[in-house]
């Protein structure tokens, strides 16, 4: 029987077919001259301004219409809208037609149509998308334009748990768990950081766990546990919508804080605005069993981590509990009172206000994403809270802003901050000489060179010679090697911002900051550029290959391999800061912000200690 079974996964195997990645570590190549680009969109702007023939305001979403002549500009002022826009400046000139959309946080879109009698231009933002129509008649362009929220697709209707809406046949099942191991096997990255892991074993011991599970939602958590195994933040099996769509989280967040769990957040619903949980809350019981041991046993081995800190900050955002199910809960609030709660999971049983979320959600986990203000002793505090495309421009807009009269030191807020695109150019307007990049590389193979290996094994010196041979036969770079290969740009030098901040830099980080964010806090503290400050980093980049699995889930494998400039390790454990900071539960029933003023009062320790080496020099 095992025989035959052996037989058969070896055939499906080599059904699986291969997906080529690309590595490219979430990023986008960076801006040349972004700082270059903020003045010659400012530049434009002037010379829009004193073209402008036309004043409107009107309300967002609603189409407004206009006649414009040859070389005038439209200056559009939209109501109040979710997306910061304030002003539109759009028309025909030098042969196209324009369209500019500025906000508070300055240039968001901007793009052109070549000009036609009768044409259409159409730009995007994040979430938003505007639309110009003209019509040329004589020496006028009648002009149409409207922007409106981008429309959402319609949600399936929701299904009662459990969900077996799908049913999936033996054979699938068994396709599925051969796609994640497959996958894993040809792509993953990080093989060398689970060295007791047998891989192959593994795949053999769950086999006959999802040939007898019959349960979408079962067959599923025992594909998330298969890949747990990996622990790696950017590998993962997710669950089916039908699933998904079921299943919520708690209406608080909880952080390990001096071996306890304790309340940082609630999530405003109804049942916490009927009776608030106070923040340093400690949760005593969940459910009868004491915190550890139920998280323990029902979601940890869920969840793909390199760390322990890394699971704990997945509880609060991955559901993980029926939608709606009550559960028991036990508290010790901060006056020392004990409170037994039942509470529903949902986060959204009552519409979010933004005064609900200044009220419950933390400052560093809430809109707007992108912010700063100069604190006292005029230091410049940026909290940078994504990773998205607008955040490089609104940071290099604030530093060729800030230049007429530079910080005394820039405080540079990273936690909260999950990832997106790598933000080099924040790191290009933060140095002032080049830095070297992050070590990058990603699993590859050419086949017939492989093959070839595999004939001249028996001999390490021949293989060696052969290899030698097949890279100057078919033209490959002296570092390829069948096993890995690091792209051109890993091994390019990051260039300064022509306008860039070079005076003290302390960067604020937690067990929330992590992938795309972690890779700037590498490229900067790789490089001795700045002060990290607060608690260890996710320990988890890198660009995921997504692929499909049978029944509607997905899963993702991580293919790159990061490490500091000097090859030292980060995925996994985490990058330890510089000052590190633990929170206290007293600190967050007081509603302390307790890495900020670590790293307020370490400037002033700093920059008081090279005033007063100044003087003992002079």
């Amino acid at each position: 029987m095992l025989e035959k079974r052996f037989h058969f996964l070896v055939t499906l195997l080599t059904l699986i077919s291969v997906v080529a990645v690309c590595p490219s570590l979430s990023a986008r190549a960076p801006v040349p001259g972004l700082t270059d680009s903020v003045l010659k969109m400012r530049e434009t702007r002037s010379k829009m301004s004193d073209k402008v023939g036309i004043e409107r305001s009107y309300e967002f979403g609603t189409e407004i219409s206009f006649a414009l002549r040859m070389g005038e500009i439209a200056r559009l002022v939209p109501g109040e809208n979710p997306f910061g826009l304030t002003e539109i400046f759009l028309g025909p000139m030098d042969g196209n037609f324009h369209v500019y959309h500025f906000g508070k946080r300055g240039h968001i879109t901007s793009g052109y149509a070549p000009m036609k009698l009768n044409s259409a231009y159409s730009a995007s933002g994040s979430g938003w998308t505007s639309i110009a129509s003209w019509e040329m008649k004589h020496d006028q362009f009648l002009v149409k334009y409207r922007a409106e929220k981008k429309e959402k697709k319609a949600k399936e209707p929701a299904i009662e748990r459990p969900p077996t809406s799908t049913i999936l046949t033996e054979s699938e099942r068994i396709f599925g768990l051969v796609t994640v191991y497959r996958m894993a096997k040809q792509h993953f990255a990080y093989f060398d950081q689970v060295s007791n892991l047998d891989w192959d074993q593994a795949f053999m011991d769950f086999l006959p766990q999802v040939e007898a599970e019959k349960d979408l939602y079962e067959y599923y958590r025992i594909l998330q546990r298969f890949a747990a195994l990996l622990q790696d933040g950017h590998t993962q099996v997710y669950l089916p919508p039908s699933i998904r769509k079921n299943l919520d989280r708690l209406p608080l967040s909880l952080d390990f804080i001096e071996n306890q769990w304790v309340v940082i957040m609630r999530h405003p619903t109804q049942e916490i605005l009927e009776k608030d949980i106070p923040p340093g809350s400690i949760l005593e019981s969940i459910e009868g069993l004491p915190p550890g041991e139920y998280f323990e046993k029902s979601f940890f081995p869920y969840i793909s981590a390199g760390n322990l800190e890394r699971k704990h900050t997945v509880l609060n955002w991955e559901a993980n509990f029926p939608k709606d199910t009550k559960i028991q809960m036990k508290f010790r609030y901060p006056d020392g009172s004990r409170h037994s709660r039942m509470l529903p999971a949902n986060r959204k049983t009552i519409e979010w206000t933004q005064d609900l979320r200044e009220k419950f959600i933390e400052p560093i986990h809430r809109a707007p994403y992108f912010s700063f203000k100069r604190l006292p002793g005029d230091i410049l505090y940026v909290r940078y809270g994504r990773c998205d495309s607008s955040s490089p421009w609104a940071f290099a807009e604030l530093i060729v802003d800030s230049r007429s009269q530079w910080p005394r030191a820039l405080i540079l807020d990273l936690r909260g901050n999950g990832g997106g695109n790598t933000p080099t150019e924040v790191a290009q307007c933060l140095i002032s000489k080049p830095i070297k990049n992050f070590q990058f590389r990603s699993r590859w193979s050419i086949s017939y060179i492989d093959a070839q290996m595999r004939r001249a094994s028996q001999s390490a010196q021949l293989s060696e010679k052969l290899f030698a041979e097949r890279k100057s036969w078919y033209g490959l770079d002296e570092k390829y090697t069948s096993a890995w290969f690091s792209p051109g740009f890993a091994n390019r030098e990051i260039q300064p911002e022509g306008i860039h901040y070079d005076g003290p830099l302390v960067i604020l980080v937690d067990g929330y900051t992590g992938s795309a964010a972690e890779d700037l806090v590498v490229l900067l503290r790789g490089n001795d550029r700045g002060t990290v400050i607060g608690e260890k980093t996710s320990g988890s980049t890198g660009q995921p290959l997504f692929f499909d699995l049978p029944g509607g889930g997905s899963c993702r494998i991580c293919t790159v391999n990061v490490r500091f400039p000097d090859g030292r390790e980060f995925v996994g454990p985490g990058i330890q800061p510089d000052i590190p900071v633990e929170r206290t539960i007293k600190g967050i029933a007081a509603g302390k912000d307790e890495i900020l003023d670590a790293a307020l009062k370490f400037l002033q320790r700093d920059v008081g200690r090279k005033k007063s080496a100044e003087k003992t020099k002079k």
